[in-house]
């Protein structure tokens, strides 16, 4: 059994694993009030925020802070349940919508437009989620769900302009899907039917929910941008996570989420959305163990969430409050460039000698176990700084001595076969 996801409300939880943050502000109302609310996506440089609603979508730049409508007002047969931009086609919008006869459809916007082109018709029920190929951003999946007929998957590989029905997914109500950001030939699409996985680009589909209830569908999927043999999930049974790709899960949370979406810079923070008490959670361990975090936030009837990489924040949606956001000053392991580099390297921590703080950059041209670690002069570990499997890319992470005395330590990455030390000099 899976609740319909697109009329109930919401909590929250974040997963910071190998990450220092502090709340730097409350929950902040930044508008979006008017039409009811449905979903929420940024864009790929994280500064635009695009919200969902019931008679069409709007926008809001965190640049100019001023939200565009882009809604037909009193028009029955505009609600957008998903949203997407794409990248290198910034005016162009993909939304999966539902009509007055609750027959979804998918409607392509350019140029930011009102009313788009109608491309792609349901069998029946909404779509509810529509993700791009991170490596190639025109290959574009939608999924639907339904309560009576199934629902569809539709894959596109001109930028949303047609689409082709897929077969064999093992689901008739589908609710998220994830797309794995290292090898798009694996896909996952979360549902009634649990968890379904595909290797070859959608063409094929094969059961992945070993250790999940078999009496109860999935909310939501995720990946870990930085690990993708990481995966966090959610039924009514609570939050469930696999450590293998999907192979195997294990629950470590008894609260029932709506929506898990991993920091696309941070290494393993994550945030999710419940169905009830309106909560935030933290977790410093990748989801494993929970803390409240609620702090002032009441804001009824909750319907989705999104990391902005541009500002740090998470932005929350309220389908009655219009959105919020939440400023946290993250310390911990970023990402820097989606650009692969060509050698293993330690550079120079910057600044050196540094008081309390400093930035140690290093690069990982492939995906490998990597771990960072700061020793005193004899050679005793004091703190690890990275002890996780990374993909490639260049990456920052600031190493704080506050609790250190002043003198020379050796900072050393390990990388596979690779082995590199660097000096830091703290002076107080």
């Amino acid at each position: 059994m899976i609740r319909n996801l697109f009329i109930k409300s919401i909590i929250y939880l974040f997963i910071f694993c190998g990450t220092a943050f502090t709340q730097t502000t409350g929950w902040i109302s930044i508008g979006g009030i008017g039409v009811a609310l449905t979903r929420l996506h940024f864009n790929s440089n994280g500064d635009t925020l695009y919200a969902g609603t019931l008679e069409g979508y709007k926008f809001y730049s965190l640049y100019s802070t001023q939200w565009m409508s882009k809604e037909m007002s009193g028009y029955i047969g505009r609600t957008v349940w998903a949203v997407s931009s794409i990248p290198g086609r910034y005016s162009r919008i993909i939304t999966g919508r539902v009509n007055a006869f609750f027959k979804g459809y998918i409607e392509v916007n350019d140029n930011f437009s009102i009313q788009g082109t109608i491309v792609r018709n349901s069998q029946g029920g909404k779509f509810t989620d529509i993700k791009f190929c991170p490596l190639n951003p025109d290959t574009v999946f939608a999924c639907g769900f339904s309560d009576i007929t199934p629902g569809d998957l539709v894959k596109s590989v001109n930028g949303g302009a047609n689409w082709t029905l897929l077969s064999g997914y093992l689901h008739t109500a589908m609710t998220e899907i994830a797309v794995n950001p290292q090898n798009n030939n694996i896909i996952f699409v979360s549902g009634d039917g649990k968890i379904t996985k595909s290797t070859d680009y959608g063409e094929s589909w094969t059961s992945s929910y070993s250790g999940l209830p078999s009496n109860l569908g999935c909310y939501t999927v995720t990946l870990n941008p930085f690990n993708s043999q990481i995966l966090l999930t959610s039924n009514d049974n609570g939050i469930y996570r696999s450590l293998d790709g999907g192979g195997n899960w294990v629950q470590v949370s008894n609260i029932a989420c709506r929506r898990i979406t991993f920091h696309p810079n941070y290494l393993n923070l994550v945030a999710a959305i419940s169905f009830s008490s309106y909560k935030v959670l933290l977790s410093t361990d990748a989801g494993l163990n929970w803390a409240d975090s609620t702090g002032t936030l009441s804001v009824p009837a909750t319907v989705d969430l999104a990391f902005s990489r541009n500002d740090n924040s998470l932005y929350i949606a309220s389908s009655t409050s219009g959105v919020y956001k939440k400023l946290f000053t993250v310390t911990g392991v970023r990402m820097n460039e989606k650009i692969v580099p060509a050698d293993f390297s330690l550079k120079q921590n910057f600044p050196n000698p540094f008081n309390p703080s400093t930035k140690i950059k290093f690069d990982i041209p492939e995906v490998s176990n990597v771990k960072l670690a700061v020793y005193d002069m004899q050679g005793k570990e004091l703190t690890v700084l990275v002890n996780d499997r990374l993909i490639a890319g260049s990456y920052e992470v600031i190493f704080n001595g506050s609790d250190l005395p002043s003198g020379a330590y050796t900072c050393v990455l390990k990388a596979g076969k690779y082995s590199s030390a660097i000096k830091l000099v703290l002076i107080k």
